[in-house]
C-alpha cells in the first residue's frame, strides 16, 4: 500500500556498508508527485531494520545530520517505513540555517529555507570565509543513493558524533 509521505514518518535508510540508519522526515515539498524532503538523522545505525522501539523517542536534540533529499528511495520502497513519531510537532523540529561555499571566490552564503517547503530558499546572505559555519548543514540536494553513501561514510569514519544543536554557534540576528 502506498502511503502519503508526511512529516513525522521514520524510514530506514539502507547504508551502502550494510545496516540501516533511521531518518525522520521533518518537511515535505507540497504539491509534488516526487517531493523533496528534509530529513534528520541521528548518531545511530542498526544491522537490521530498526523498529519504533529503537527510534520512537528521538528528539531534535539527538540530530547529528540534516539533509534535503529526493523521495525516490521512499517512493520505490527501497527505504522501509518504520513508523510515525507520536506527538510530532513541526515547531519542535525547526528548519536550521544551511551554508554554501563558493570555493572560487572564497565566500560563504548562509541560506534560510521556507518553513513549509524544504526546496524553497527563503533568504540568502553572503558572509566572508572567516564566518563560523560549524554545525550548520551544507546547502545541497542529494538523491537517495547519495544519502546512503554519505551516511555509510559518516558511520564508518567517525566515532560518536556530537549532536548539531551543541555545535551550532550561529546567531540568526546577524542576518539582515
Amino acid at each position: 500500500m502506498k502511503r502519503k509521505i508526511a512529516p513525522g514518518q521514520i524510514y530506514g535508510v539502507p547504508l551502502k556498508s550494510g545496516g540501516y540508519a533511521p531518518g525522520l522526515i521533518t518537511r515535505v515539498q507540497p504539491r509534488s508527485r516526487m517531493p523533496g524532503v528534509m530529513m534528520c538523522f541521528f548518531n545511530r545505525y542498526f544491522p537490521d531494520i530498526p523498529t519504533m522501539d529503537d527510534v520512537g523517542l528521538v528528539t531534535y536534540k539527538d540530530v547529528t545530520h540534516i539533509f534535503r533529499v529526493g523521495a525516490l528511495g521512499i517512493k520505490e520502497e527501497k527505504w522501509p517505513f518504520i513508523g510515525e513519531l507520536k506527538k510530532f510537532k513541526l515547531e519542535e523540529w525547526p528548519v536550521p540555517l544551511f551554508f554554501r561555499i563558493d570555493s572560487v571566490h572564497g565566500f560563504v552564503t548562509i541560506v534560510e529555507f521556507d518553513d513549509v517547503d524544504p526546496m524553497k530558499r527563503f533568504r540568502e546572505q553572503r558572509v566572508d570565509s572567516s564566518f563560523n559555519i560549524e554545525g550548520l548543514p551544507l546547502d545541497s540536494l542529494a538523491g537517495a543513493e547519495a544519502i546512503e553513501i554519505k551516511l555509510a561514510l559518516f558511520f564508518q569514519n567517525h566515532g560518536p558524533i556530537i549532536p548539531l544543536w551543541r555545535r551550532w554557534k550561529f546567531n540568526r540576528s546577524v542576518l539582515k
